[in-house]
């Protein structure tokens, strides 16, 4: 069987004796995977994105057999209209039970809006389960916002790209705001803003982001890149 878990096995005679009683012999037993590598889960991309930016592919991996994993090419292949734009390999090592997040490189953009898929494959030596070596999803790629909708929104925030702070002026008091990055982290907060401009300082790596602003009764998100 290629489905592991817990089996009952029943044997009997089919002879008639003088003793039934010792006909039947039941035993429990458990099928358990030695090798079996498979993609747990995808954490990015699973949304739209700006194109003409630079995103990094993560994804969730584990080894859920007995065996330690060596030599495991995990690869990340990203399609538009068929047309391969991204494309990594790389090799890793996964012990017995453990799971894995694993990041490409940040090399993953494209120049148009489009409708995009994302494959994920693990493939390990003498891999027992195949079902599980594959995951796929899409994801569009978008325009980011203009010139005229920052203008629109009445919110300045600069510089852009920035290098270690960030300013924000908004003709209406501005509550909070937050940092995020494209995994929906939430790197920077300020609840208690309470002022039409306010700059603050930021340590984060390289990268797009997205700083969400909350001003009068809205909410206004405004890409925004760490150089």
């Amino acid at each position: 069987t290629d489905i592991f878990g817990n089996y009952t096995m029943h044997s009997w005679l089919k002879s008639s004796d003088n003793n039934a009683l010792n006909d039947t012999l039941v035993t429990s037993f458990i099928v358990v995977k030695r090798r079996d590598a498979l993609i747990k889960s995808i954490v990015f991309p699973n949304e739209d994105l700006y194109k003409q930016q630079l995103y990094k592919p993560v994804v969730e991996i584990k080894n859920d057999g007995l065996d330690d994993l060596l030599g495991v090419n995990l690869s990340c292949i990203v399609t538009v209209d068929g047309a391969t734009i991204y494309n990594k390999i790389k090799i890793l090592a996964i012990p017995s039970g453990q799971s894995q997040i694993v990041e490409f490189d940040s090399t993953l953009s494209y120049n148009r809006e489009a409708i995009a898929k994302v494959t994920f494959i693990i493939e390990a030596n003498n891999d027992q389960v195949s079902r599980n070596d594959t995951m796929v999803t899409s994801f569009n790629f978008i325009q980011g916002l203009g010139v005229d909708e920052y203008m629109q929104s009445n919110i300045i925030a600069y510089p852009n790209p920035f290098k270690n702070y960030i300013k924000v002026y908004s003709e209406k008091q501005i509550s909070s705001l937050r940092l995020i990055d494209m995994l929906g982290r939430v790197v920077y907060q300020d609840k208690d803003v309470n002022r039409l401009m306010v700059k603050f300082d930021v340590d984060v790596q390289k990268g797009l982001y997205i700083l969400e602003i909350h001003s009068g009764d809205e909410w206004y998100k405004f890409p925004i890149t760490r150089e």
